[in-house]
């Protein structure tokens, strides 16, 4: 079972609005010799991940310092491109990693995201390779910097409603659980291991990274 296309997918459609969630794209290495999972090197998908969190985060702080100009007040919890990144890696594990119809869905601009592959992944590459370096398996889940053991929607679900039982999500007529919610998706761990994504997810302001 695929985290991003059962798991992540049914998170962010009952807590997207209203939390703040972390994508790390896996890789290991160099940046001048990255290793990934599913692909070879130099783990173009994983740099396209990048890419695409970079770009939509810059859009998004382009958009909240224009809102700051202007004396309006943003109304959302998200973190900056959170509303993008997010579904294009539900996009991504639900069509075969097209990265072109994702883009278009997740309205990312895949220009900009052609760009900061030519110019930004090397850094980016660092940056991801460092914030990794800790993870021991994937899926990886932390709720306010506590790990869930076993990454099911049911446990996730459970934790974060845990941490703010007034989200909409947590609501008793809301709260569905699908027939797969205790299903726990496959992992794959370092050295041997081999990892799509870890999804870091907190709470409102209650974000510690």
């Amino acid at each position: 079972m695929q985290f991003g296309q059962t798991t992540l997918k049914e998170i962010y459609a009952s807590f997207g609005e209203d939390i703040q969630m972390t994508l790390n794209p896996f890789v290991m290495g160099t940046a001048t010799k990255p290793a990934c999972f599913d692909e070879a090197p130099p783990c173009l998908l994983e740099q396209t991940s990048m890419c695409v969190i970079s770009v939509s985060q810059q859009a998004d702080a382009a958009w909240s310092a224009l809102m700051d100009r202007t004396g309006l007040e943003a109304s959302w919890q998200m973190l900056p491109g959170q509303d993008k990144y997010v579904p294009w890696l539900v996009c991504m594990d639900t069509n075969k990693d097209d990265i072109a119809k994702c883009h278009q869905e997740a309205k990312v601009d895949p220009d900009a995201v052609a760009q900061c592959l030519s110019s930004d992944a090397p850094e980016l590459l660092k940056k991801y390779i460092k914030l990794d370096a800790g993870i021991q398996a994937t899926p990886t889940v932390h709720i306010n910097g506590k790990p869930i053991k076993e990454a099911t929607y049911k446990n996730i679900h459970d934790a974060i409603c845990k941490a703010d039982p007034s989200l909409k999500g947590c609501a008793s007529n809301a709260a569905f659980m699908p027939l797969w919610a205790d299903t726990e998706p496959a992992q794959s761990y370092r050295p041997a291991s081999r990892v799509e994504s870890v999804s870091n997810i907190a709470m409102g302001q209650q974000i510690v990274v």
